[in-house]
């Protein structure tokens, strides 16, 4: 194909069901996505002038398919929203929002399980505590506070695309109501509303020793002499493999959240959020009690 027209994009909050939502709308048959989800194109710097590179991602779309992405980045990355905007003035948006404190804890394990994170929780709060007045638009280390900020990023999007072109998704109605919701998306879309089914998808798995996670985050993201020692003496592949294998036995499939946030750092969390919770309730017309603790 010589050229990819995007129809829509899903973005939204971390770990708020867009995966399962993408999984969802891939049987549709006037829907295309790529098999890879996250391409996390739109929001590099330089992305507008290598759009060849979106082409092998899409060049099994059908004629006449609607080509789609899913990045949850999107809504949080203003380089994205430029981006999209000045490539595909009529795209549809779908934004996937859920109570935000959840998402920041489920995030941070996500990171420590994955390698990706040797700071304690309080550490990378502070951290982030002292960069929120600076925008930074091409890094994701500061990824606790600021894509849980939902109405902000809203009311900054709605200055690149038209209120109709913005689909607002709780999580609750998604997963709790994924009949209608998927129906009320295809719309959005403009596709034809189809039963789709709502797979369980990306579940955030737990840490058995979050301290050996954050270690090997550590050796791996941090340079030091015994990094250059085993970057000359083994193999790119045995490294490879021996990460991946750090995080496979260091995750568990528990339910319960091996992070429990302390009073101080869900306060600093809620000082943040609930402004943003006020005023996203004000945007959608809709009471967000249930995302209030107690």
């Amino acid at each position: 194909m010589d050229t990819i027209e995007l129809s829509f994009v899903v973005a939204g909050a971390p770990k708020a069901a867009s995966t399962s939502l993408v999984e969802a709308l891939r049987p549709h048959p006037e829907i295309f996505l790529p098999s890879r989800k996250e391409l996390s194109f739109f929001d590099r710097e330089g992305c507008l002038e290598r759009l060849s590179e979106l082409e092998p991602h899409f060049e099994d779309a059908a004629p006449g398919q609607l080509c789609g992405e899913g990045t949850p980045w999107y809504m949080s990355s203003p380089r994205a929203a430029r981006n999209l905007a000045q490539l595909y003035p009529e795209l549809r948006v779908i934004f996937l929002l859920r109570e935000p404190v959840a998402p920041a804890q489920s995030h941070y394990l996500h990171r420590v399980v994955r390698n990706a994170e040797y700071r304690s929780f309080a550490q990378a709060l502070d951290d982030e505590l002292s960069k929120l007045d600076t925008e930074d638009d091409g890094s994701r280390r500061n990824y606790l506070i600021p894509p849980g900020l939902y109405a902000s990023h809203i009311k900054t999007r709605q200055s690149h695309f038209r209120p109709d072109q913005i689909k607002i998704v709780l999580f609750e109605d998604l997963i709790g109501y994924p009949g209608r919701t998927l129906r009320s998306i295809q719309e959005h879309i403009g596709v034809t509303p189809h039963d789709l089914e709502l797979p369980a998808a990306n579940r955030t798995q737990s840490v058995r020793a979050p301290g050996v996670g954050r270690l090997a985050a550590k050796l791996i993201l941090t340079q030091h002499w015994g990094k250059r020692l085993a970057k000359r003496m083994t193999p790119k592949a045995f490294r490879s493999w021996t990460v991946k294998t750090v995080a496979k036995l260091n995750s568990s499939d528990q339910k319960r959240p091996s992070l429990h946030l302390g009073d101080s750092q869900v306060a600093v969390l809620r000082e943040h959020f609930d402004p943003e919770i006020d005023e996203l309730a004000r945007l959608l017309e809709r009471p967000l009690d249930s995302w209030r603790p107690g």
